[in-house]
């Protein structure tokens, strides 16, 4: 499990959500600190990114506006000083014509 790995290595962990539940249960499962951003406003994801050094970003599932809020949380993260940003894409798993 990703989280076990990164609690393991004594990383500090700050989860950041659209959906307010996902905080607290982050929260409740070893996160240091849990906020709520909107992926579609930069000036959130740079508020919610504030102090980050590295991103690992999942974006919501076959997100018809996935690149969108992508290009975003790269904006952000850039603005903000992000070091490391690690992106994991599920956008059209479900393409017949696309080589995975």
């Amino acid at each position: 499990n990703f989280n076990n790995i990164l609690f393991e290595k004594k990383n500090s962990i700050a989860y950041i959500t659209v959906n307010r539940p996902k905080v607290l249960n982050a929260l409740a499962n070893g996160a240091h600190e849990a906020v709520q951003a909107e992926l579609a406003d930069v000036a959130s994801l740079r508020a919610a990114l504030r102090g980050c050094d590295r991103v690992y970003m999942i974006p919501p599932s076959l997100d018809p506006q996935e690149d969108v809020l992508a290009i975003n949380a790269l904006r952000a993260a850039q603005l903000e000083g992000v070091t490391r940003f690690v992106y994991v894409s599920v956008l059209h798993t479900l393409s017949p014509g696309m080589a995975h």
